[in-house]
């Protein structure tokens, strides 16, 4: 994760900066791990209150900073190279909540193979999310259109919208009107 953290930070601000515009007051967000996840927790005004379910201790962190944020981090076995915790029981805390809204990160977005990522350890809680919450959006920088990763996510009609820093090739575009996926950047 420390490699991902540097590159191209302007491009992840621009991104959380539109996706953090979807947050309401009194909210329930699953906030994905990530690079850009803390960028669209900063993003979110301070004087708006909300509960951020997370799995990963940079998001954790990040929520930290918010006054009016309740937070519920789901424990479970730590994974350094992502820092996250994988749940081990999803009865403890995570079956019992339905999100209104869900920011996913991703390494990859592919028209064909959907929205990957680099560990397979993600996958567990990034699918309960696609499973419990309402309102799905995947949040990347440019850089990650037309890649492939080794862990899938799933198809990118799982997603309502698609955040962005810039705008994503035309067959992308075309997919997206296409499928009824919201494009933002």
């Amino acid at each position: 994760m420390s490699d991902q953290k540097s590159r191209l930070v302007e491009e992840k601000r621009r991104a959380a900066q539109l996706a953090a515009g979807l947050v309401q007051a009194h909210q329930t967000i699953f906030f994905d791990c990530g690079t850009t996840t803390p960028w669209i927790i900063e993003a979110i005004d301070n004087e708006l209150p909300f509960t951020a379910v997370c799995y990963s201790l940079n998001t954790f962190l990040a929520l930290q900073e918010k006054p009016l944020c309740r937070a519920i981090l789901c424990g479970g076995e730590f994974h350094a190279s992502n820092a996250i915790f994988k749940p081990l029981d999803f009865q403890e805390t995570l079956n019992n909540i339905c999100p209104d809204i869900a920011f996913y990160s991703a390494a990859g977005v592919h028209i064909s193979k959907g929205a990957t990522c680099f560990n397979l350890e993600e996958l567990p809680v990034k699918h309960w999310a696609m499973s419990m919450a309402q309102y799905h959006v995947l949040v990347v920088d440019h850089s990650k259109f037309g890649k492939v990763r080794p862990a899938r996510m799933g198809e990118l009609t799982r997603f309502d919208a698609v955040v962005s820093d810039c705008r994503p090739d035309d067959e992308f575009v075309d997919y997206a009107k296409a499928q009824r996926i919201t494009l933002m950047y």
